[in-house]
């Protein structure tokens, strides 16, 4: 793994591109999926998951309120 990697040991270290907060995600559900992961770590990994998840809908709301146009009458539609 290299020091670029996102882990979720190191997701607080900087800010998150979607496509990494996917990934971080995926990694997330990987670990709780394992059955040697405690409780405790299990409710830490939940809980990064839940504000990962959270963060990433609200940006991705917020592009796609950027994407709209405006049209030929100056009206504001959505991209298409």
């Amino acid at each position: 793994m290299n020091e670029n990697t996102v882990t979720p040991e190191n997701a607080d270290d900087h800010e998150l591109t979607v496509a990494e907060s996917f990934e971080l995600l995926d990694k997330i559900a990987a670990e709780l999926e394992k059955e040697d992961t405690g409780i405790e770590e299990s409710f830490r990994l939940y809980q990064q998951g839940m504000n990962l998840l959270k963060d990433v809908s609200g940006r991705i709301e917020t592009y796609e309120k950027k994407m709209q146009i405006l049209n030929d009458d100056g009206e504001i539609g959505e991209f298409r």
